[in-house]
């Protein structure tokens, strides 16, 4: 039976993996040292546990930085949703840092209407005094260029 809540559910595909090494980052003293990618089987049966207990399920992708988890996995997570959601709206929101959005990444998210928060700090003096590279490089440029995308 469908209750008349809306559940909400906070996933990290990637957990605390990151391509970026903010200097102020709360997860870094859990990050692993080796990349994992939540299994498809698992993220899909935690969704569709979601949109059935739920009459307006919104789904949050949150990390680390969710989108290390690659287009094919968001693809294959969409798809359990459309087979379990029976008309049901999914809402479904992504925290991202934005420097890994390609044009064709860009698109999957606009077309299935994803609401995605970019975090940016400001200016680029500002944000690249924390939200470097593993190298120490700024990020901002690489942002920038995600949210034109977007």
């Amino acid at each position: 039976m469908v209750t008349k809540t809306g559940f909400s559910l906070q996933l990290k595909p990637v957990g605390s993996s990151c391509n970026l090494r903010c200097r102020y980052c709360y997860v870094a003293p859990f990050r692993s040292p080796k990349q994992s990618v939540m299994r498809l089987d698992i993220a899909g049966k935690v969704v569709r546990e979601c949109i059935e207990g739920s009459s307006h399920p919104t789904i949050t992708w949150h990390g680390g930085e969710p989108m290390m988890a690659g287009l094919p996995f968001f693809e294959g997570v969409l798809e359990v949703q459309k087979r379990h959601a029976n008309g049901k709206p999914v809402r479904n929101i992504m925290q991202t840092n934005a420097t890994l959005i390609t044009p064709r990444f860009a698109k999957f998210l606009s077309e299935n209407h994803f609401e995605v928060g970019v975090s940016l700090d400001g200016s680029e003096q500002t944000h690249g005094m924390n939200r470097v590279y593993p190298k120490g490089k700024n990020s901002y440029g690489s942002t920038m260029r995600g949210l034109q995308l977007l």
